[in-house]
């Protein structure tokens, strides 16, 4: 049946069952399917709608939020534009704040939609004041009837995900999935779809993606809270370990660097016509090193496409930022890199383990080709020698499309099974 055959009462009742699509061209050669979870189809563009609308049903529910309140939050964007759509809708003003690495587009967006921005600075610890969480609490602190959503240390973003994206994933896959792999940046994606998806099937495994800088895959192995640094991409990783990441559900971490993050996300728009943000990059990253390395056309591997990359024009989808970034080569270093042979860049797994000591982990690291060499040349360092293959790439054919849709629609309640538009069960 088609989705939307019936009006909604307002577009808060849109959130949610995102469809699930195959990915083909960029996993061409790989006999694994992959399919990913498309989440920019939210009204608010990213899957942090379905905890905006939570959190603030939660608070309503326990008598914290009175009509007219106010709602502060610390946000890399989506979840504050999930916030504020619902705010929006109910009434209720909104301020966020929110780090200067993230993009303008975000802000603008959120200003769009009635919030006011307070943009803090990213390079300062976690317990600065003018970290954005620690100056977000302050904000809500000072304000009659209002709230702190708190997203890093709100029970309900684990749950929300617990109660709609995990059963959404197990109803379109028909309990076929065998992996599921998700960056954590709160981590209630993972955590409650993770958790989810354990319950119906104990032999799934959960696998997270992390960028390179944050503490999470360290953390993960050591249990210990370590210094993280500077990274590119946006709304994943940290360096703070938030109670929303539950850390028991996860059973392996890949990190991935900024460079086949942002680089992989702009193949995705242009070959599988996808169209998301760099967060988005590292899932798709990691999920095809899992769907390479299972080879298993009876597996079925599931990632998440985050949010638009409608608000990441300025960042991921500029040259101009890219090479200024050193993400794309400009073109001097292009033509100097072609007159030497410089190699591509190569990677290996390394393995990690967990805090037993017995669950291996992985991560990719970035090393030379073997048998390269460097020269200095005009005073900088250029690598030479046999080339490598990225570790976004596809080059072989291309696997089959899932037969039949099987959708139904039922009648329920919000968000989750009154309209059910995308549950066609894959192949």
């Amino acid at each position: 049946m088609p989705a939307h055959t019936e009006p909604y009462a307002n577009v808060l009742e849109t959130i949610g069952w995102t469809p699930l699509i195959r990915l083909n061209k960029l996993t061409q050669g790989i006999r694994t399917p992959l399919y990913a979870k498309a989440e920019f189809f939210n009204p608010g563009g990213s899957v942090k709608d379905r905890i905006g609308l939570a959190m603030i049903e939660a608070a309503e529910r326990e008598g914290r939020l009175r009509p007219g309140g106010l709602i502060v939050e610390a946000t890399s964007g989506n979840t504050g534009v999930g916030l504020a759509l619902a705010a929006a809708v109910k009434g209720y003003r909104c301020i966020f704040t929110m780090p200067d690495k993230m993009s303008q587009e975000k802000a603008r967006l959120l200003r769009a939609l009635g919030a006011e921005v307070i943009i803090t600075p990213t390079a300062v610890p976690p317990d600065h004041p003018e970290n954005y969480i620690v100056k977000g609490r302050t904000i809500a602190a000072a304000h009659p009837n209002a709230i702190f959503a708190d997203q890093h240390y709100n029970p309900v973003n684990p749950e929300v995900h617990y109660r709609t994206t995990g059963p959404e994933i197990w109803e379109q896959t028909a309990g076929r999935i065998t992996h599921f792999v998700c960056a954590p940046g709160t981590g209630g994606t993972v955590s409650g779809a993770g958790r989810f998806l354990k319950e119906r099937n104990p032999k799934l495994r959960v696998v997270a993606g992390d960028p390179l800088g944050s503490i999470y895959t360290e953390y993960a192995r050591t249990r210990q809270k370590t210094e993280g640094h500077p990274y590119k991409v946006e709304g994943i990783g940290g360096d703070k370990i938030p109670t929303s990441l539950h850390w028991d559900v996860i059973d392996e971490w890949i990190t991935v660097p900024d460079k086949d993050a942002m680089l992989s996300v702009r193949r995705l728009a242009k070959e599988e016509g996808l169209f998301c943000g760099g967060s988005t990059g590292v899932n798709l990253v990691s999920a095809l090193e899992v769907a390479r390395r299972v080879d298993d056309p009876q597996a079925l591997v599931v990632t998440v496409l985050c949010d638009t990359g409608e608000r990441y024009l300025s960042k991921v989808y500029n040259d101009e930022w890219l090479r200024e970034n050193q993400i794309l080569d400009t073109d001097r270093a292009r033509a100097r890199g072609e007159e030497l042979g410089r190699a591509a860049p190569h990677f290996r797994r390394a393995d990690r383990y967990g805090a037993s000591g017995a669950q291996s982990h992985e991560h990719l690291q970035r090393v030379p080709a073997p048998g390269a060499r460097r020269r200095r040349r005009r005073g900088r360092r250029v690598r030479t020698g046999a080339h490598g293959q990225g570790v976004g790439a596809a080059r072989h054919a291309r696997p089959a499309r899932p037969g039949g849709d099987g959708r139904a629609v039922s009648r329920g309640g919000r968000g989750s099974t009154r309209r059910a538009p995308h549950r066609a069960l894959v192949a």
